[in-house]
């Protein structure tokens, strides 16, 4: 239930979304055709006065590159699944270009930032913006988890979970969500190719730095470098730094970005939905979608539709107080 003059701000990782779908290995439905009854089930569910889908801007890893060349290195061909990262991708391309621009959602796109990125810049600006803003993050990744505050929550599509403050610490015992990117870096994460410190895992990160996790404060250097000298073996300070400072999301943007942002936030949206003219997108692109077409066209077009009209209302109102005004 929506509390009065609250605006609920959806931002969907469509990589990571995607890539969760496009990944799995004999689906019961057209890969897109899943990831679209998900988005609508989130517009159901989360009900967004605000909607939005992050994809990798242009040259988006070389910034993490330049400082360890090694990063999602693992990216172009996966041998646990035995497809080509490359055909996801250009399934993605599919989705960006075609289905997406008849959705009632802007994209975020801004070059050399990553979805999550572009994600964290979207968090920040709308928490800031009003204290009836609530953010919802959608996305498996855990690095979204060190946004996460009393109002920017993260919703996991997969387990159907929104994590909130309170709930993170629950599950992993560190008070202040901004210190989770600590865990990465120091246990690792096979996905994005970062080793962290052979040997340590979450339970022995509880073990060296448990007096910290309780804390309010947000962990320094020298706090971090004072629990690993405790360590049994040696231990690369430089390199963790290196792997903190890659997982940190970003909170700056050149001025070329900045503009990229802004003019997204600020463009002349059209919020329509037009079914008929979806139906016929999709039918393009999936030849089996007319099997799907009766149950799957239906649920999203609601979807959608819902949120066109409470962005309709939304207008309304807004013009109708300039006129009064």
């Amino acid at each position: 239930m929506k509390t009065k003059n609250r605006r609920t701000i959806i931002g969907i990782d469509g990589t990571n979304v995607a890539f969760r779908y496009l990944a799995i290995q004999n689906p019961s439905y057209p890969p897109i055709v899943s990831m679209l009854n998900d988005i609508s089930k989130i517009c159901t569910n989360l009900k967004p006065d605000e909607l939005f889908i992050a994809w990798e801007g242009l040259k988006s890893r070389d910034a993490r590159r330049k400082i360890f060349p090694d990063y999602k290195a693992n990216r172009d061909v996966d041998n646990k699944y035995s497809f080509s990262i490359k055909e996801i991708k250009k399934q993605v391309e599919v989705f960006d270009q075609y289905i997406a621009k008849a959705l009632p959602m802007r994209q975020l796109r801004i070059d050399y930032l990553e979805a999550d990125d572009s994600l964290a810049l979207l968090s920040r600006h709308y928490y800031s913006a009003s204290e009836n803003n609530v953010v919802i993050l959608v996305s498996t990744d855990k690095d979204y988890y060190q946004l996460v505050n009393e109002r920017v929550f993260v919703f996991d599509p997969k387990k159907r979970i929104l994590h909130t403050p309170k709930g993170l610490f629950e599950e992993f015992g560190i008070k202040n969500p901004k210190n989770h990117a600590w865990i990465k870096a120091i246990c690792g994460d096979p996905a994005d190719n970062i080793p962290g410190v052979k040997g340590i895992g979450f339970k022995t990160f509880g073990k060296l730095l448990g007096d910290l996790m309780i804390s309010d404060d947000v962990w320094t250097v020298d706090q971090i470098q004072e629990r690993m000298n405790t360590w049994k073996k040696p231990v690369n300070m430089n390199e963790i730094e290196i792997f903190f400072q890659i997982i940190q999301l970003h909170k700056t943007l050149t001025l070329e970005g900045l503009s990229q942002f802004n003019s997204i936030l600020t463009e002349d949206f059209d919020y329509e939905f037009n079914d008929i003219e979806f139906g016929v997108i999709m039918e393009q692109i999936h030849k089996d979608f007319i099997r799907y077409n009766n149950s799957m066209i239906k649920r999203i077009a609601i979807a959608m539709n819902e949120f066109v009209i409470r962005k309709q209302i939304e207008r309304n109102s807004r013009e109708n107080y300039d006129i009064i005004t």
